[in-house]
């Protein structure tokens, strides 16, 4: 029996009102406490020793990114899974090297965000499929600190990854349990902590991960800023020739 003890940081009243609801109705989970911001709160969380965190990360005072440094400085086996509207790569990354455990966008299904709960308890890392694409273009640009290559199965995860699969179906296509692939996600998290700073960026996907001339076409068009609807159009126009 999952017993799952939580503490939310989130400033909107009505939404961290709404998240305590939402996980002390499922079975297992406790809310020890909820914070309207980071603001001197280490002490309390130090006491209360919750297991996860959810982390707004535009917090007033001390951001959540500025929060989640700091607390897995001073508790390394806390989970900490940032919760927010950001989606720019700068926050995405900023947070995933502070100690973030999953990244999860606001505005998602009251499952999904049960699920992530469910994932970093047994171990994985959730991230969302929209930030997963900004994952898989972060090798595109980063060398690896140590030049530490990523494995066949990370490679095929990140592909699986980048074209919008779900940790099951890329499980069910390579026939492997789901918690290998939450894993193996866990892994590719723990090599983008490990990266250096963009503006020594010098490697390129093709080192990392091998990818049909379609699939690079598709990586670069999303690269610079065209939606699916996009791509599927100019697809269709190229077969239609």
């Amino acid at each position: 029996m999952v017993h799952m003890k939580i503490a939310i940081i989130e400033d909107d009243p009505l939404l961290s009102k709404n998240l305590k609801l939402l996980l002390e109705n499922e079975p297992g989970f406790t809310v020890l406490a909820t914070f309207p911001s980071a603001d001197g709160i280490l002490p309390k969380v130090k006491r209360l020793i919750p297991e996860i965190m959810l982390v707004d990360l535009g917090l007033p005072g001390i951001s959540g990114i500025e929060f989640i440094t700091q607390a897995k400085k001073e508790m390394p086996q806390i989970d900490i899974i940032a919760h927010t509207i950001f989606d720019d790569k700068e926050t995405v990354f900023t947070a995933i090297k502070a100690g973030a455990t999953g990244y999860i966008l606001k505005g998602c299904r009251p499952q999904e965000l049960i699920d992530a709960f469910n994932e970093v308890y047994h171990g994985g890392s959730p991230i969302t499929p929209k930030i997963a694409r900004k994952v898989i273009l972060e090798f595109q640009n980063f060398e690896m600190n140590e030049k530490k290559n990523l494995s066949i199965v990370e490679e095929d995860i990140l592909k699986d990854i980048c074209h919008g699969m779900t940790s099951t179906e890329i499980a069910d296509k390579l026939s492997v349990h789901s918690s290998e692939v939450k894993n193996q996600i866990k892994q590719i998290y723990k090599k983008v902590q490990a990266q250096t700073t963009t503006d020594k960026a010098t490697k390129s996907i093709n080192d990392l991960i091998i990818l049909s001339s379609r699939e690079k076409e598709i990586l670069n068009w999303i690269k610079h800023g065209k939606s699916t609807w996009d791509i599927s159009q100019i697809l269709q126009t190229q077969l239609s020739h």
